[in-house]
């Protein structure tokens, strides 16, 4: 197993991000990494995203969402081809560090035949789109907040 993870804080409620996180149609006007992304965000259901990691072929996924917790966690699975070749537990959590501050942690856990091959790349490559998506987050959700 590999994991992938970055975290931020961002100069915003905990209810400020959850909002971004959670409106998945405007990602594209944001996201650098998630740059489509459709669906019903409801545990069971599934998404429809494009991912594009840094240095690597853009994808697009099905995501199973696992677990929401409202203004604190989004967990989904995704999988490539089949169940247990590459599949990615992937989770954002938002701390509350006060009334205008919170920090995002996000993670992904690689597990799967292909990671004995690609986890290491996998892992750099997706902890820098996760930086990447991050600090591209935290821009559009404080400067919303000035507009």
């Amino acid at each position: 197993m590999k994991l992938a993870h970055s975290e931020i804080v961002i100069d915003a409620s905990a209810e400020n991000v959850w909002n971004v996180l959670t409106d998945l149609a405007g990602y594209s006007s944001w996201n650098p990494l998630i740059t489509k992304a459709k669906g019903p965000l409801q545990v069971g259901k599934k998404i429809q995203m494009r991912i594009q990691p840094p240095g690597l072929l853009g994808r697009d996924f099905a995501v199973e969402i696992l677990e929401i917790v409202p203004l604190k966690k989004i967990r989904w699975l995704g999988k490539t081809m089949l169940k247990g070749l590459l599949d990615g537990d992937h989770y954002f959590i938002i701390e509350p560090l006060n009334d205008h501050q919170s920090r995002l942690l996000h993670y992904e856990h690689f597990s799967g035949l292909f990671v004995l091959f690609l986890g290491g790349l996998l892992a750099t490559r997706m902890k820098r789109g996760f930086d990447e998506m991050n600090l591209a987050l935290k821009k559009h959700v404080e400067k919303a907040l000035v507009s």
